[in-house]
């Protein structure tokens, strides 16, 4: 009995023990696991970064675009920043149809642009190739070569047609031209400038030869001007032409040659004359109150007909005295109206100055004079 209740003792007491132990084992698993972390998705089983892969999330223009401008940039995004030592014209590569492209790359975060040196060409395919060199700030790459292609717009209407002659100044056929005249062409596009010149652009006299002058153009209203160096030959016909070697922006010329005719104004050089006169040359037993006239044969300038180009003159015992009175000029016809009547039995002389002239400038050239002899009363 007393042996019994020994053993049972011994029992109970394992028991505690083993149920300590088996806390305290609990306590330190518990501990262990809020000191150890475990490995993440991005770390290798011995504990270092796992590489993230550089990837590109979208291009402009997209893959295969249709119509694109023909100086668009191209441009792609990455999903990680980009190390900009590793992006040139070796690592991003463009090519239209099978020629390389240069150009500039402006790198930004994740974000690399290609800026073309020029335009490109109508309906060519562009290829923009991507080398695995290319990496980010933390020297990750891509795993592979990225290529993506688009195709430039086509001709448009208006690089399709050829340039043309819209507009000329003189017009075609145009006359009474005057002498120092710019002769101007307008077209229907804007211009090579390089090719408007003398060349292209010249004007010939009716007797075929050609015209001295320069030549300019006016890239804002596409327009050419030919300045001739001295005034124009007048009562000519002159002849414009533009030849087939002008060409437009995209290389295009026109179909024909352009020309045009005008002529320029008959410049008056003939001296204007006398026709008659009232008195006539002589004429006696005039009126004393007569208004003493001239008539031209052309209209002459107002301004040079004046009292001191159209004098009358009274003959006296000492000579001859300057009547005093006032001039007039009315269709072609000059006046003098003397203050006071004229004497009787008097001898009067009448001058028209050689210094008056026509509306042309052409002057009289000599002095022409009359006389005539007032009645007896």
């Amino acid at each position: 009995m007393h042996q019994r209740k020994r053993a049972a003792k011994a029992v109970r007491y394992l028991n505690n023990k083993f149920i300590f132990a088996i806390g305290i084992l609990a306590i330190l698993i518990t501990a262990g696991c809020k000191e150890q972390k475990l490995p993440s998705l991005a770390d290798s089983l011995d504990g270092s970064p796992t590489p993230v892969q550089v990837q590109v999330v979208e291009t402009q223009p997209l893959d295969d675009a249709r119509d694109i401008e023909l100086d668009t940039p191209i441009q792609v995004s990455f999903n990680t920043v980009i190390d900009s030592a590793t992006v040139n014209e070796s690592t991003f590569i463009i090519r239209e149809d099978t020629a390389v492209v240069s150009g500039t790359f402006s790198i930004s975060d994740s974000i690399i642009t290609f800026i073309p040196a020029q335009e490109f060409d109508r309906s060519k395919v562009i290829t923009s190739t991507l080398s695995p060199l290319i990496a980010d700030t933390q020297g990750n790459n891509m795993d592979q070569e990225y290529a993506w292609n688009f195709t430039t717009r086509p001709l448009s209407e208006e690089e399709r047609n050829p340039p043309s002659v819209t507009a000329t100044k003189p017009r075609n056929g145009a006359t009474d031209i005057d002498l120092n005249k710019n002769i101007l062409v307008q077209f229907s596009k804007k211009l090579n400038p390089e090719t408007i010149n003398s060349n292209t652009f010249y004007v010939q006299n009716d007797n075929g030869s050609i015209v001295t002058g320069s030549v300019s153009y006016a890239e804002s209203t596409a327009t050419a001007k030919f300045n001739p160096s001295g005034a124009l030959q007048d009562g000519t016909e002159f002849t414009a032409t533009i030849t087939v070697d002008i060409e437009d922006q995209f290389g295009h010329s026109p179909d024909q040659k352009h020309s045009w005719t005008f002529t320029t104004k008959v410049i008056d050089r003939t001296p204007p004359r006398v026709l008659s006169t009232n008195p006539r040359n002589n004429e006696s037993n005039v009126d004393d109150d007569i208004l003493i006239t001239a008539t031209f044969n052309e209209p002459m300038d107002p301004a040079t007909i004046n009292n001191e180009t159209f004098i009358l003159y009274e003959s006296h015992s000492t000579g001859f005295l300057q009547v005093s009175g006032s001039v007039d000029y009315t269709n072609n016809t000059a006046r003098f109206i003397p203050n006071v009547d004229l004497r009787d039995r008097e001898y009067y002389i009448a001058v028209i100055s050689a210094s008056v002239t026509d509306l042309a400038g052409n002057e009289l050239g000599e002095r022409y004079r009359w006389n005539f002899v007032t009645e007896d009363n």
